[in-house]
């Protein structure tokens, strides 16, 4: 009897599905809808009030899909709509069942039943797997499935053509579990919901998609869907019921039972009427005594419909001035915030205000023609997989608050650019789209380096005292001792040679001897590298050393010139390094304002890195290359600055990190102390209150940049 009464429950399988009736041609409900069933609900109420008043028993957890229209979702006025709920709450009042209904994401409900969080699950396909973790009802209504293509796909008829394909399904929906039972293919796209199942295969992705036919024809229709259709017998049908724990046999009766009073009573033809019948071809005289009982109620409806309708216009206009208004604020503040935003939608740019323009140095009209490949192409290259990663996440969580990143964007005028990113998923004029809050954030980025390089340097002071006098000491007693020995070993010295020849030998065997076995090399070793601990400690006292030189008015032109002529005379860098081949280019501000300062610290700090840029340009091994350093001065409003930009092999960004610290060398053993652009940064930082900084990528040579105020 059940099974006949499963079969008499079936619409026919190419009957589209619409979220019930009196509807207009957009697909809205009519406005006589909503007073139809206010006075429905005010009858019902009455005259049933006592349907949820079973005090003595628990009330039951009921559960569906949020988003499975007409079966069950949440309608345009925020409530819980649709076929299965009409059901579920009719079964719940003629069997005095006190239920709780809510909706939910699919897979969430559904792993709630099988754990047992709750008590009942509104609609869901019976099949072998499925029947072994929940126990099903009668089923009420049966469903068919089927293979939805694009116009342009290759043919697909029946389920052997699907062997290879990728296809598209419902994550854990019923087409999803057949697939993978069936072991058709191993190519499947798992979206969340029916929409955007078919929306991706339009898209061209997926060969084919598994959805439920009548669904799917809806789906298509309402979204204006042209290019896909549904081809074939149906693909597999199943039983729809109602599912509850497994083991709860009792409830399963009453729920049974209930579906039985249903449809003995009529009730449940007219909820199947009222959400599915309006697509049933029927005979006219079926309809004809529906249509008399109709005609004086909905002669009435009319006349208040119209009066309804009259006021509903002037409610209407009133809100659309409301919004009008509203969407005025909204735009000027966004417009004038100094915060950026920016809107992607479908990989392309949808909206940008001021700011997102200002910071990229772009027009506004330019940005809204970019893709997403075009905004990847302005982001620094080696925080493109950040960027990936963080639009990756803003899709996948969107529940989540908002997606927070930093990364560096390269400016119209070529500028590196700090920004923080905030971004998290929106509906934007009916679509998904990317809502990203921008900050330009480089001058704090600027602020952080020095802080921190600031406390490097205080902390390489605090020790760089004490290291140095402990160290001082027993150099100087090695550099002693080697010029004591050497002094003895000289043949011009009578003692010497009066001194060998009692020992039975002569001041030139001695020296033959140390030729031979090489140890005046040795020696000379030593007191090189004596000088050189020499002048490490020399350069960490700089650290703590309070210069005890007043401050004068200076020309930082004239300074700048006094360093370029004693590299140009110093002999030793002249021959290791042929300063002279290296073109100096100085474009100096004529009129600049003097700057108080301790000359021979800030020719210092010249010296060290002209010499630097010096040395990088001499490591470059291109023949083509015209090695020049470019040197510029200016005054700014609050500061002198000089700029030494030289065109050699350029950094990387962890060199330029480290640049600044104490002992950090790029040259090779022996080449450098590593301290002297340490010192160049404490004397413009701390003993001059301005600043340093380096530019610098790999290829594309150095700029070194003080700043001192004036």
């Amino acid at each position: 009897m059940e099974d006949a009464w499963m079969m008499l429950s079936q619409p026919p399988p190419d009957h589209p599905l619409t979220p019930g009736v009196l509807m207009n041609k957009t697909g809205c409900r009519h406005p006589l809808f909503f007073i139809t069933y206010l006075v429905i609900a005010a009858c019902i109420a009455v005259s049933n009030n006592s349907v949820y008043a079973a005090e003595d028993r628990p009330t039951l957890i009921v559960r569906g899909d949020q988003d499975y229209p007409p079966f069950e979702y949440i309608n345009e006025l925020g409530i819980s709509d649709g076929y299965n709920i009409d059901i579920m709450t009719a079964v719940a009042r003629v069997m005095n069942l006190d239920i709780s209904i809510s909706l939910g994401p699919w897979d969430q409900v559904r792993r709630e039943l099988e754990e047992g969080k709750i008590d009942v699950l509104m609609g869901m396909y019976k099949t072998v797997e499925r029947d072994r973790l929940v126990d099903f009802s009668v089923p009420h209504l049966v469903v068919s499935y089927s293979i939805f293509v694009r116009d342009d796909s290759p043919p697909i008829r029946s389920i052997d053509d699907l062997k290879g394909k990728t296809i598209i399904v419902q994550k854990d929906d019923l087409g999803h579990d057949f697939i993978r039972e069936q072991k058709i293919t191993e190519k499947i796209i798992i979206e969340r919901d029916w929409v955007n199942t078919l929306k991706t295969l339009a898209r061209g992705a997926g060969d084919c998609a598994v959805v439920s036919r009548l669904q799917g024809i809806r789906l298509i229709k309402n979204l204006n869907i042209k290019n896909i259709h549904a081809v074939g017998p149906p693909l597999l049908q199943r039983g729809y019921c109602i599912a509850v724990p497994q083991g709860r046999r009792d409830l399963l009766a009453e729920i049974n039972e209930g579906l039985g009073i249903l449809k003995a009573t009529g009730e449940y033809d007219r909820i199947y009427e009222k959400w599915f019948g309006i697509y049933e071809e029927r005979p006219l005289g079926r309809y004809m005594k529906y249509i008399l009982w109709a005609l004086i109620p909905l002669t009435f409806m009319a006349l208040t419909g119209y009066l309804w309708s009259w006021s509903l216009r002037k409610q209407v206009a009133a809100r659309t001035g409301a919004l009008r208004e509203s969407e005025e604020k909204f735009r000027l503040i966004a417009e004038q915030t100094m915060l950026g935003i920016i809107i992607i939608q479908d990989g392309k740019v949808k909206y940008v205000n001021h700011a997102v323009a200002e910071i990229n140095e772009y027009s506004i009209e330019e940005m809204l023609a970019w893709d997403a490949q075009d905004y990847l192409k302005t982001v620094h290259h080696d925080d493109v997989p950040k960027v990936i990663d963080h639009a990756r996440k803003t899709q996948t969580f969107e529940n989540a608050s908002a997606v927070s990143d930093e990364w560096r964007l390269i400016s119209r005028s070529g500028r590196t650019k700090w920004i923080a990113v905030y971004s998290r998923p929106v509906q934007f004029m009916g679509r998904q789209s990317d809502l990203s809050a921008v900050v330009d954030i480089t001058e704090n980025k600027r602020m952080q380096e020095l802080m921190v390089q600031n406390e490097k340097m205080a902390t390489v002071g605090n020790l760089a005292a004490g290291m140095a006098h402990e160290l001082n000491n027993p150099l100087g007693i090695i550099l002693q001792g080697l010029q004591n020995m050497v002094n003895r070993l000289d043949p011009g010295s009578e003692a010497n040679r009066k001194s060998a020849l009692e020992c039975g030998t002569t001041m030139e065997a001695i020296h033959a001897y140390f030729g031979k076995r090489k140890i005046d090399r040795y020696l000379q070793g030593i007191h090189e590298a004596g000088e050189r601990a020499s002048d490490i400690i020399i350069g960490m006292l700089q650290f703590t050393r309070k210069s005890g030189v007043e401050k004068k008015k200076e020309n930082i032109n004239s300074l700048m010139d006094n360093a370029i002529e004693f590299l140009a005379s110093d002999y030793n860098f002249r021959i290791k390094y042929d300063f002279k081949k290296i073109d100096i280019q100085r474009e100096y501000e004529t009129d600049i304002i003097p700057c108080r300062c301790v000359k021979t610290e800030i020719e210092q700090v010249f010296l060290n890195i002209v010499k630097n840029a010096a040395q990088a340009l001499t490591a470059v091994n291109d023949e083509e290359l015209s090695p020049s350093i470019h040197i510029r001065t200016a005054t700014l409003p609050s500061c002198i600055q000089i700029r030494i930009t030289d065109n050699g092999p350029g950094m990387d960004s962890e060199t330029v990190h480290n640049i600044f610290d104490p002992f950090f060398s790029t040259k090779g053993a022996g080449l450098g102390t590593g301290l002297g652009l340490s010192v160049s940064y404490f004397i413009i930082t701390e003993k001059h209150g301005g600043t340093l900084r380096a530019l610098s990528e790999p290829g594309k040579g150095t700029t070194f940049i003080i700043e001192l105020p004036v």
